[in-house]
């Protein structure tokens, strides 16, 4: 287990074979930059000589090797880290030492198929073929669904005007509100639709007279002289200034003074609808 994750055979030995030799003087003296100075000072016996004191500074010139190489990892991982911040980590020593530790990653050997390959050369050479041929099966899958994607295309340019052409099949069925009791409300049906059901004015765009039969469109036809009506008076007011994309201001207070008209005289919809003539000239629109 000891010799598959990358250590030695020989017993007792957990140490990693990292190449230390990418570092540069600039890129390892950042890390601890006093560690040199207190070394000098401690070897040359000019300061006090602490028992830990030489093996501290070791440790710290070890940790230089370990913080380096794991920092090129968790860079990788964890790329936003505010750690990345310090001018080290932006230096182009460690730039290029990156670049050189992720090369060498890439194409180092792992040490489990290291182990297989020196125990069981045959069974190692057997896996390489099967991988070889595993991965000329993925070009060819590959230029397979190339083919399709472009045969898809093709069929898709072709079945686009027949969709196009059978809009009479798909068209919608809509049956305006009968409890609808406000210009609001109406407006709303209208314009935007009635809980996430059909707009009118898109049925009317989109499809015409399709979308309801003759009983429906009577019905309609009332109704939308109060949305001329609205039309009519917000085109009679001034000072437009839009605040909703489904409704302009002039239409907002024409709106306002359809159903205020409504409530004083206690009258319906379908009352307004009637005598829309006769309120437009009364409202001034």
């Amino acid at each position: 287990m000891r010799t598959l994750v990358g250590f030695e055979q020989s017993r007792g030995s957990f140490f990693l074979n990292k190449n230390i030799s990418r570092f540069t003087a600039t890129t390892s003296a950042a890390l601890f930059p006093e560690l040199e100075t207190w070394k000098q000072q401690i070897d040359a016996g000019t300061c006090e000589q602490p028992v830990s004191g030489g093996g501290f500074l070791q440790l710290l010139q070890y940790l230089r090797v370990v913080i380096l190489l794991d920092a090129v990892i968790l860079q990788q991982r964890t790329p936003t880290h505010t750690v990345w911040d310090y001018q080290i980590c932006n230096s182009l020593d460690f730039v290029a030492f990156t670049h050189d530790l992720t090369v060498a990653m890439e194409n180092g050997v792992d040490p489990a198929e290291q182990q297989l390959q020196s125990d069981m050369p045959l069974l190692t050479a057997k896996l390489d073929g099967v991988h070889q041929d595993l991965k000329s099966a993925m070009v060819g899958v590959r230029n397979d669904l190339h083919a399709v994607e472009g045969d898809l295309s093709e069929v898709m340019k072709v079945m686009t005007p027949l969709t196009a052409g059978s809009t009479f099949a798909s068209t919608p069925s809509y049956r305006m509100s009968r409890g609808i009791r406000t210009v609001n409300e109406l407006w709303t049906e209208w314009q935007v639709g009635l809980n996430g059901g059909f707009a009118v004015s898109h049925l009317e765009n989109q499809f015409g007279t399709r979308w309801c039969g003759p009983d429906k469109r009577r019905f309609f036809n009332r109704r939308r002289k109060i949305i001329d009506l609205i039309r009519k008076g917000g085109a009679a007011l001034s000072h437009s200034v839009g605040t909703n994309p489904n409704i302009t201001r002039e239409e907002r207070l024409a709106i306002d003074k359809i159903e205020s008209f409504r409530l004083e005289r206690k009258k319906s919809l379908n009352w307004i609808s009637s005598n829309n003539n006769s309120i437009a000239k009364e409202l001034g629109f």
